[in-house]
């Protein structure tokens, strides 16, 4: 991989870019990166969206788990008859 290093980068750029880094929660250079391959037609195929759930991410506490488990058991049953 190469590297490369830009001059003259205006403030208001250079703000709007780093803003969007720490909204999205990655680097500037994953952040430069992306912006350059998508700007030429490079973005990437697959899209990683496990970012865009964290904020859930240990939210239920046990007693909720169990109550969401009790109340949706019956979806883990099959019923032969469906399958005719």
């Amino acid at each position: 991989m190469s590297s490369m290093t830009m001059h003259g980068i205006a403030p208001d750029l250079d703000r709007r870019l780093r803003e969007e880094a720490a909204t999205k929660g990655v680097s500037l250079n994953q952040t430069l990166k992306k912006l350059l391959s998508s700007s030429v037609g490079l973005d990437d195929v697959a899209v990683d969206h496990r970012k865009d759930y964290m904020e859930f991410f240990g939210v239920w506490s046990r007693e909720d788990e169990a109550a969401f488990n009790a109340a949706a058991s019956s979806c883990s049953q099959v019923d032969p008859e469906d399958w005719e």
